[in-house]
């Protein structure tokens, strides 16, 4: 049985920022310097980081040697796909601490790390993002759709994300999350001039990381449509998958 199954674990947080735990008797908390190296980092079982202010003292102390969970009292999106960016190793919404789960999700984190926290398969915390929106009872289907569309193109790093619904050989923009002039709730447009025919029939997620090198000059997609290439404005990405309630 590890060490820390027998006692309390050690997390380090960066020296000025917030610490969310209040029983003391599962976790030790110890503050870290900003600019303290990895040796210091190494003492600790984990670094616990709390919303944007923690997130700046990940990136400015670098890669840390031990897990790193990130604890969003503010269940912010722009937060979670920032966290994701810079490989936070798990990412806990702000009802956990309600539930008393913080402390059970630091233990398990601890526990499924190997000895080199170095070469550690790394969890990407915008997908835990995601989940803690779709399964919020508290949030109804047009406030999940909005988060999920704002983590998205956060993570990312895209001006523009919507929802689209297909009926036969029509698209129509369910909703939309950024600011494009033909991207308009209600808008429409024939499917065939859409990169989202691809999607269907590929059944599965599509991404085309350089657009003007990956479609065609005579593609219908090149003449404008509900894509982030209308209205004269250019695309360097597109990505979509396929959607079911």
């Amino acid at each position: 049985m590890a060490e820390w199954e027998d006692g309390p674990v050690t997390v380090g947080h960066v020296e000025g920022t917030a610490v969310p735990f209040e029983d003391r008797g599962q976790v030790r908390v110890r503050a870290v310097e900003p600019d303290a190296g990895r040796d210091a980092w190494r003492s600790v079982d984990c670094a616990v980081l709390v919303g944007s202010d923690g997130l700046d003292g990940l990136d400015a102390a670098g890669h840390l040697p031990v897990p790193t969970l990130l604890y969003d009292p503010d269940d912010d999106p722009t937060v979670a796909a920032r966290a994701s960016r810079l490989n936070v190793d798990e990412y806990v919404p702000g009802a956990a601490v309600a539930s008393g789960s913080l402390a059970k999700r630091v233990r398990a984190l601890v526990g499924d790390d190997g000895d080199d926290g170095d070469d550690r398969h790394r969890q990407d915390a915008g997908l835990r993002a995601l989940d803690a929106v779709a399964t919020d009872a508290s949030l109804g289907l047009d406030a999940k759709i909005d988060r999920l569309l704002r983590i998205g193109r956060e993570r990312l790093d895209v001006e523009v994300g919507f929802l689209t619904r297909i009926d036969e050989d029509t698209l129509t923009v369910e909703a939309e999350s950024g600011d494009h002039p033909a991207l308009t709730e209600g808008e429409t447009a024939p499917l065939s001039a859409t990169h989202c025919r691809r999607v269907l029939r590929r059944e599965t997620f599509l991404d085309l990381h350089d657009v003007a090198a990956t479609v065609p000059d005579d593609d219908p997609t090149r003449r404008g449509s509900p894509s982030p290439r209308a209205s004269g404005r250019s695309s360097n990405c597109w990505s979509r998958g396929p959607a079911t309630r």
